[in-house]
């Protein structure tokens, strides 16, 4: 493990040169704002409702993330999708309180439908999609599961445990990028500026260390080539297609598009579509996905 000596100069060089600053941004910008309501609606909250449901009808969802997770994305990018109105809830990453319901399961995401709470992705898509298909949502043929397809369970073996493993040891690469990941932190109006300062500086030094123990696990100890890997297996089942899915995007596009999502806006997306088949496939998905039909609590 890195010296003592190593953490103290670190931790130096970051609170000169990017922390102080960005507490004073932070303290200006409080200073400076009206409070916020706690409810505040996406821009898509107003869409038309889900087609081929009632309203009336549909599930409570609650869902319960950190921005920057793409498992999370997961989630959202499947109702996205569809248009289904839910809730998000950001959880501070250090105390977790927003989350101090479920007793014996402290990750993210966790989604509460109806008050039912489910954990781990995979189970909560699965279990969004029976609830959402009882409520009448049409969900497309690309999107619905079939046992007997032997190509179906690859790709979404590959959405679920290949692709979204390569998103962590990338955002956390180095310092300065896993900086940027914790960044949106500052964004926040749900944390105290205390709390966002800690949060960016220990998640982002902590998050340093944990990327380079998950970047041997997943990656063979290069995060970028193989995340590149990962792409380059999507574009070849995409082929001359839009979509894996053809015509139509797959459940596998969709995950792997919220995955993606996560980190558009970091060293790691901007790094990715520059290449031009991901770029061109992540366009089109991001424009038929549309806005986000969640609401920000």
């Amino acid at each position: 493990p890195p010296a003592p000596h190593f953490f103290r100069l670190a931790m130096r060089r970051f609170l000169l040169t990017r922390a102080l600053p960005q507490a004073r941004s932070v303290a200006a910008l409080a200073a400076t704002r009206a409070p916020l309501s706690a409810r505040r609606w996406c821009s898509a909250a107003a869409r038309a409702p889900v087609a081929g449901s009632d309203a009336a009808a549909l599930p409570r969802i609650e869902l319960f993330q950190y921005e920057v997770c793409p498992f999370c994305h997961k989630v959202r990018a499947f109702l996205d999708y569809l248009n289904v109105p839910y809730s998000v809830t950001e959880v501070n990453p250090f105390s977790k309180a927003e989350i101090a319901f479920s007793e014996n399961y402290k990750k993210v995401p966790i989604v509460r439908v109806d008050g039912e709470v489910v954990t781990e992705s995979r189970d909560i898509i699965d279990t969004l999609y029976q609830r959402l298909r009882d409520a009448g949502v049409a969900i497309p043929a690309a999107l619905q599961p079939n046992p007997e397809s032997e190509k179906q369970k690859e790709l979404l073996d590959w959405a679920h445990d290949s692709l979204v493993l390569q998103l962590p040891p990338n955002i956390y690469r180095s310092l300065p990028e896993s900086w940027e990941a914790f960044s949106y932190i500052s964004k926040s109006d749900r944390f105290s500026t205390m709390d966002k300062l800690k949060v960016q500086v220990g998640g982002s030094l902590m998050m340093w260390l944990v990327g380079k123990k998950l970047a041997k696990k997943y990656c063979n100890g290069s995060p970028r080539s193989s995340l590149e890997a990962n792409m380059a297996y999507l574009n070849g089942e995409r082929g001359a297609e839009d979509y894996i899915g053809g015509s139509e995007p797959s459940l596998a596009d969709v995950m792997a598009f919220g995955v993606l999502r996560s980190v558009e806006n970091m060293q790691t997306g901007r790094e990715l579509l520059q290449d031009e088949e991901t770029a061109e496939w992540y366009g089109k998905m991001k424009k038929l996905v549309g806005e986000s039909s969640a609401q920000r609590l």
